[in-house]
């Protein structure tokens, strides 16, 4: 087995939360959710177990990183729209970044 549910549910962990984004389909996280994430701490775990051959260290397959990838990616998403939401309700109707 290549990861430990338990692992994965605790509940104050940044794996946990983007894990059930990724394979929770009816679970729609807040805001205040999507911002504790810590996405830097996130992608050092991920970095960590990803599979080195040596044995006695818990290890994910690389199927499971690439989902926890995704859902790192999905939350950089969802703060970039809250971004964008946010320079709505202060009037910027339109922001050029690349001009």
């Amino acid at each position: 087995m290549f990861f430990i549910p338990s692992l994965l549910m605790r509940r104050y962990e940044p794996l946990a939360t983007i894990w059930r984004i990724v394979f929770d389909e009816k679970w729609r996280p807040s805001r205040k959710v999507i911002l504790e994430v810590n996405v830097q701490r996130a992608c050092e775990l991920l970095l960590g177990k990803i599979p080195n051959g040596k044995s006695g260290e818990i290890k994910f397959s690389l199927y499971l990183l690439a989902q926890l990838s995704y859902g790192i990616v999905l939350i950089v998403q969802k703060r970039g729209d809250i971004l964008c939401s946010k320079f709505m309700q202060f009037g910027f109707r339109e922001v050029h970044f690349f001009e």
